[in-house]
């Protein structure tokens, strides 16, 4: 039986495939890091509007937030809405509250009806548009929430680590970003952290050494 080539080589760098590669929800969730004071708007009772660029977060914040809500024994929805489409798929009835991914698609009949049916329940959004008028026009508590913030150096070296720990074999060998690496792609990329893991993955499909990876060999592959 021929074994794919890619496979080995994953192996020889002790993963099971590249650790930058597309996700399930499933492991989305089991990926998601703490977040500081998550407590301050997950355990209010007002909704929720998480603002912020492309590849910044927005989305693993709010399933964060909605994952500690739930643990409170509240019953909400998730749904997020994929480029082209303007309306959600979810009954909202006898929900406690709803959640929703890239708000901003929804068209303005849509949007209406959402915050109309969400009045005296809970709506968490994320948004690349300030959707604030919104809530205020039915009604609806709310505080909105800069992703930005959140995302230093510290915090995207640790959510790359984590992407390569989840992947690495047990009792094999090991695979990282040295410091000047992590320093080179903050230089390059910043806060925009799916931009960064977008780089890596390339990366990761090049790379056939072990070890701590150094800021020569992202230069190499993608300057």
């Amino acid at each position: 039986m021929n074994i794919p080539s890619q496979f080995l080589r994953f192996q020889r760098l002790g993963l099971q495939r590249n650790p930058f590669g597309s996700l399930t929800q499933a492991e989305e969730d089991a990926l998601l890091l703490p977040i500081p004071d998550i407590d301050i708007w997950a355990n209010a009772s007002e909704s929720l509007q998480l603002m912020g660029e492309r590849g910044r977060g927005k989305t693993s914040l709010l399933r964060a937030t909605l994952h500690q809500i739930v643990q409170q024994g509240q019953h909400l929805a998730y749904e997020s809405l994929p480029e082209g489409h303007n309306r959600i798929t979810t009954s909202l009835n006898h929900l406690d509250g709803f959640a929703l991914d890239e708000a901003q698609r929804l068209s303005w009949w849509h949007k209406h009806r959402l915050f109309w049916q969400m009045r005296g329940r809970r709506l968490l959004i994320t948004t690349h548009e300030d959707l604030g008028g919104w809530f205020w026009l039915y009604g609806l508590p709310y505080r909105t929430v800069q992703v930005a913030q959140f995302i230093t150096p510290t915090r995207v070296a640790n959510i790359l680590a984590r992407r390569i720990d989840f992947f690495t074999l047990e009792g094999g060998p090991h695979i990282s970003l040295s410091n000047e690496a992590l320093a080179w792609l903050w230089a390059c990329y910043g806060d925009d952290v799916r931009g960064t893991e977008q780089a890596l993955y390339e990366v990761f499909q090049q790379v056939d050494q072990p070890g701590p990876i150094p800021s020569a060999t992202l230069v190499a592959i993608l300057a």
